[in-house]
Parts: C-alpha cells; sequence; structure tokens
C-alpha cells in the first residue's frame, strides 16, 4: 500500500476541480490585463475592492462639452440658415409690395377708362363740331377747358396730341384722391384708322381713337392699358 501524507496519496498531486480552475484562469487573465499582478502571486483583494468601488479609467471617462471645430461648425449652419430665412422673409415682402402697387395701378388706368366712356357728358368730339362737318375736326382741349369741362375724348389728349399728366392721380369723378403722392396717370390720344386699327393717323380725321394711359408710380411705370373709342354720331 503506497504511504499517505496528511491525508492525501502521495502517488499523484491534488488536481483542482475543472470549474474552479476555469475561474481562476479567468481571474488571472482579468488582473493581468489591469496590472494587479504583484510580484509572485495575486492581488486578491484588489478585486473585489475594484468591482465594489470602480474606479474610472482614461478610457471610461467621457469629456464633457463642445469641441472648438464643432461650435464653430454649429455656428455657421445656424448662421445660413437665419440668412436664408431673412432673404426670404424680404423677397416675401418685396412680392407683396410689387402685388400691392399693380393693383392700385390696375385701378388707376380703370378710372381713366371709366372717365372716357361715350355718355351725355362725355362726347366723341367737341359737341361744337357739325356731325356732317368734314374732318379735320378740333382736336385737343378748347381755349380755357380744364378738367372739370372737358365734354369730349381728344380734351384728354393734351394741346396738339401731346398726352396730360394728373399727379396725384384722379378718380372717374375727376377728383384727385389723397394719399398718392408719386403716383401719375399719363393719358395719351391718337385717331387710327377705321379699317386699319393699328395704323395712327392725322389728329381729328377718323372716327376712332385709341386711349393709352400708363400708370407710374415714382417714375417706374406699373400698368400700360388701351381701349378704342368708336363715333357713334351719323353723318
Amino acid at each position: 500500500m503506497s504511504e499517505r501524507v496528511g491525508g492525501r496519496s502521495g502517488s499523484a498531486p491534488a488536481r483542482p476541480r475543472p470549474r474552479r480552475a476555469a475561474k481562476l484562469k479567468r481571474l488571472g487573465s482579468l488582473a493581468k490585463d489591469r496590472g494587479y499582478l504583484t510580484p509572485g502571486r495575486l492581488n486578491w483583494m484588489k478585486l473585489p475592492m475594484d468591482a465594489k468601488f470602480p474606479i474610472p479609467t482614461r478610457r471610461s471617462v467621457r469629456p464633457g462639452g463642445f469641441t472648438l471645430i464643432e461650435a464653430a461648425l454649429v455656428t455657421c449652419i445656424i448662421g445660413f440658415g437665419v440668412v436664408s430665412m431673412m432673404r426670404l422673409l424680404a423677397a416675401g415682402t418685396l412680392s407683396n409690395t410689387e402685388a400691392t402697387e399693380i393693383t392700385i395701378a390696375n385701378a388707376l388706368a380703370g378710372n381713366i377708362h371709366e372717365l372716357t366712356q361715350l355718355s351725355s357728358k362725355m362726347a366723341f368730339r367737341d359737341p361744337s363740331n357739325s356731325p356732317s362737318a368734314p374732318p379735320p375736326y378740333t382736336f385737343g382741349p378748347e381755349a380755357g377747358e380744364t378738367l372739370a369741362t372737358y365734354d369730349d375724348v381728344d380734351d384728354f389728349g393734351g394741346p396738339a396730341g401731346a398726352g396730360t399728366t394728373f399727379s396725384p392721380p384722379i378718380d372717374a369723378r375727376r377728383q384727385t384722391i389723397p394719399n398718392m403722392t408719386g403716383w401719375s396717370q399719363f393719358i395719351k390720344v391718337e385717331n387710327v384708322d377705321q379699317n386699319s386699327l393699328t395704323l395712327v393717323v392725322p389728329n381729328g380725321t377718323s372716327k376712332v381713337v385709341r386711349v393709352t394711359v400708363t400708370v407710374s408710380h415714382r417714375g417706374r411705370a406699373l400698368c400700360t392699358s388701351s381701349w378704342l373709342v368708336v363715333d357713334t354720331r351719323s353723318d
């Protein structure tokens, strides 16, 4: 029989259990990675102490705040966005202003259109001219006539057909429109050929005139409108 020392057989050394051996191997690897090994032995107390009171390492600490490049990049992005939005708002405001001006200009041109329509107070040519009188007819305002006494369409053509300007503009009742500083209506009356309406003929020589009104605001033309007026009186 083999000799036993300390209650164990002296023929073979005792081997650790497989589960305990695997645990020791893992602890050894962990201790080696973290530097827990002391000369000749393992510092067993450091493992449980670090597990209960972990010490942050350089890798686990995340620096707070932003870097200078990140802050500059965010500032540039926000700046571009604000500038683009301001330009968009400015473009929208400008478009609304232009649309309002064009609407007003069309209304002012409509006033002249309504004013020059033939009626009991507005004839095609001066009432003093006989319907059977041969051309040329009297063209332009007669001596002493003013806006209040214009009684035929060609009176708005001005002396020698040079045109008439109203600034401030007027309405269809020949009244000056208040608070319209900078606005103007320029009216030009031309005789055109009855058989070719695009052909301009000498003043007072036909029974058709073309009335053209140009509405401007501060020297900038916004609207130009024209229409024909035909003499309905028989010769």
